[in-house]
């Protein structure tokens, strides 16, 4: 059964109220794990990978909700405070490398207005960068594959903070941080924010920013360890899980713009 189709498949039991920096209603869903089969007519890559869904852990929900409700409670007057409440009181983080990571990468640097609160901000274009705790998710839920020497892409970098936090947890071995945006106003904004905050990230050739069509990925740079998309896509985008590294894993929210959306993890495996 193709991953599209199995993720449309789980009963409307499965949801519960999530939150979306976009989309403050858009609901979270537990999403079974499949063993869906390569389809070579439909996918250009090996018929040798098979696709699923990670199962979406209970506590990705019920910590979405504290957030939610508690939000208050993440807010931080600096960015050490931040880091400490998402980590300690909202204990959404637990890997000690991506507390080190969200330590090191000061909100501040990539974020205007209201940084260290806890909820969407504008950074121009009509684009929001995401509230703290929904950065926290992505890091956390993809922290076994951010190591040294991974290769990550980050489409939507938007402000570059992800990108920026991506970029300190692979560093070193040839690892590599690629932040793509399809807004070249955004991809300057990027650069100029990570420049003031974490400019040995780019002089170091730890992380690297580019205009481009996000869904379609970088081809020429692929495969990667992880893929995080920020922006909701219709359907999976199938350029992007082609260029998924074997045990790689894609972070992506998946549904209609403004409707209901799947925010979910996908893994690929070699059998």
């Amino acid at each position: 059964m193709p991953i599209a189709e199995a993720l449309k498949s789980v009963t409307p039991a499965g949801w519960r109220r999530g939150h979306s920096a976009r989309h403050p209603t858009t609901r979270a869903l537990v999403v079974p794990a499949t063993g869906a089969r390569h389809d070579a007519s439909r996918r250009p890559c090996s018929p040798r990978r098979t696709y699923s869904t990670a199962r979406f852990r209970r506590q990705y929900c019920s910590s979405v909700g504290l957030c939610v409700h508690m939000a208050v409670r993440c807010h931080g007057k600096n960015n050490a405070e931040l880091v400490r409440n998402l980590s300690g009181k909202a204990g959404i983080v637990k890997d000690p490398r991506v507390v080190a990571a969200m330590e090191m990468v000061d909100r501040g640097a990539y974020c205007q207005a209201h940084p260290y609160e806890d909820r969407p901000q504008r950074i121009g274009y009509n684009i929001t960068i995401s509230a703290p705790h929904m950065h926290a998710h992505a890091l956390q839920e993809l922290a076994t594959n951010l190591v040294p020497g991974a290769k990550v892409l980050d489409v939507g970098c938007g402000s570059g903070y992800l990108t920026a936090c991506f970029a300190e947890l692979v560093r070193g071995s040839g690892g590599h941080a690629y932040g793509i945006d399809h807004i070249s106003g955004l991809v300057e904004m990027s650069e100029t924010n990570m420049r003031r905050g974490n400019p040995s990230y780019l002089e170091n050739g730890d992380a690297s920013l580019f205009v481009a069509d996000g869904f379609q990925g970088l081809p020429a740079h692929a495969p990667f360890d992880v893929i995080h998309v920020g922006a909701a896509a219709p359907t999976l985008p199938e350029a992007l899980v082609a260029q998924l590294a074997p045990g790689g894993k894609l972070f992506i929210p998946v549904g209609p713009d403004g409707g209901s959306q799947v925010r979910s993890l996908l893994s690929l495996r070699m059998i």
